[in-house]
């Protein structure tokens, strides 16, 4: 009798793994939406910070939604099996909302995409300048400037904020003031994605990019004939052939010319300055400086390659600055020994008073935004060039440095007219210094403040574009 009137519901076991099953499935898509659709913003979009926009915020608040929504449901659905409710199970509200949303998100996607499309395809002459207005009337000398670009380079044309992968100038008026004057190169035939140091030479410019991709010189040609500021062709790119030379060539990162005119160029995560023959194109490890950088090696205090700038004075001796043993090393000539080292934090750019025979160094001890930390410690130092008979009786003596307000991280220097101009990468500004001959520096003040994209190198052109 007792059997008779407790009855076991065979199926409640069915059901709740059914129940489960279902909430996983949402879970599942709500990852998909979430964390998928932000993987796919990031591919798209080169970097991280044009995935992290309002679409995918939308994707995020919609996946924490759908989320929320499923876990309701199993809830409510336990409850009633535990009270062996008979009735329904199913629900129509979740799948209409997840089928709306799921239009929407792939919506927004398509057109967003088809906008920078459009932008890239038809708008090139109006994209192409940066945001500010330019100066008709502009004349050199010209300040060219690189930024750190996009990996995604047709995105990001119409859209700044995503990375400027092309070189812009700015005219330099006798006071020191600067004009912004335009795109200097056919960014859109060239489609630079991470552009670095640039140098000049047989009437062409060079620039490099960086990009994991494609590490490579881009060459660019002298200025057209044509009225009015027009931009240089591109001309094409010289890359490394073979895997060891491109392995030693990975993100080239700062350039400067021989006597003679060819190439020498630091390769940032290469670890080795690399030397390209103008006349033939061939390219060649001129001196491996410092270990290869690999990602198993990043730490906290590697999170790049070792190499940055590199400059070559009026004796033939280069300067190559390595961030990670915290040396600027001397090589005299620059395709011979090295002949001195000097101890400097973090150094990244360099640039060389000629006629003082004057090194300057730009060096930083943190990455944050402006803090009283990094601005007692990021610094330019000052070092004067002793030239010898030989080579090996180079010395070299540090005599002054300087600081300036809110300089965190120093990365692009440029001395001319006895003015040093610094960019500063953190607060994304181009500083300058009154630089007497003595090698005291006196902060004049930002000559640029709130650039669109974070700077890295210039490039002082006297030519008519």
């Amino acid at each position: 009798m007792a059997d008779k009137d407790f009855k076991i519901w065979k199926g409640e076991t069915k059901v709740f793994m059914a129940i489960e099953r279902t909430m996983i499935g949402w879970l599942r898509y709500a990852g998909t939406i979430g964390v998928g659709a932000f993987a796919v913003n990031v591919l798209g979009h080169g970097s991280f910070k044009g995935a992290t926009g309002a679409l995918g915020a939308a994707q995020a608040l919609a996946a924490i939604l759908i989320a929320v929504g499923a876990y309701v449901r199993y809830r409510q659905r336990i409850k009633l099996v535990q009270q062996r409710y008979h009735g329904a199970f199913g629900d129509v509200a979740m799948p209409a909302i997840a089928g709306f949303v799921t239009l929407v998100l792939l919506g927004g996607v398509v057109c967003v995409g088809f906008e920078r499309w459009y932008g890239y395809t038809f708008r090139a002459a109006e994209c192409a300048p940066l945001p500010y207005p330019v100066f008709d009337g502009a004349k050199p000398p010209f300040l060219y400037l690189s930024f750190h670009g996009s990996n995604q380079p047709v995105n990001a044309y119409c859209h700044a904020a995503l990375g400027v992968s092309g070189v812009h100038r700015f005219a330099l008026s006798e006071n020191g003031s600067v004009k912004y004057a335009g795109p200097a190169v056919d960014q859109h035939s060239a489609l630079l994605k991470m552009p670095r140091g640039m140098a000049q030479a047989r009437k062409m410019l060079f620039i490099l990019d960086g990009s994991a991709q494609d590490s490579s010189v881009a060459v660019f040609g002298e200025c057209p004939t044509e009225s009015g500021l027009a931009v240089r062709p591109f001309l094409g790119r010289i890359r490394p052939e073979g895997a060891k030379l491109a392995a030693a060539f990975s993100h080239p990162y700062g350039v400067s010319t021989t006597s003679s005119g060819a190439l020498r160029i630091s390769a940032q995560n290469g670890g080795a300055v690399v030397g390209i023959d103008l006349a033939t194109g061939d390219m060649s490890v001129v001196q491996k400086v410092a270990q290869p950088y690999s990602s198993h090696m990043r730490t906290l205090d590697e999170k790049s390659g070792p190499l940055r700038d590199i400059v070559i004075d009026e004796s033939g001796c280069s300067h190559v600055a390595d961030r990670v043993d915290g040396l600027v090393r001397h090589y005299c000539p620059a395709d011979g020994d090295l002949v001195a080292s000097s101890k400097v934090t973090n150094p990244i750019g360099l640039a060389l008073d000629p006629e003082a025979n004057l090194l300057y160094v730009g060096s930083y001890s943190c990455t944050e935004r402006p803090s009283s930390t990094c601005a007692v410690h990021s610094r330019i130092m000052v070092f004067k060039l002793h030239f010898g008979s030989s080579p090996k009786k180079f010395e070299i003596e540090k005599i002054s440095e300087a600081v300036a307000p809110s300089m965190v991280h120093p990365a692009g220097l440029l001395f001319h007219n006895e003015t040093l101009f610094v960019l500063e990468q953190t607060t994304r500004s181009l500083v300058s210094f009154t630089a007497r001959r003595d090698g005291n520096l006196t902060y004049h003040g930002a000559l640029l403040k709130d650039l669109p994209d974070v700077p890295e190198q210039m490039l002082i052109s006297f030519d008519d574009c």
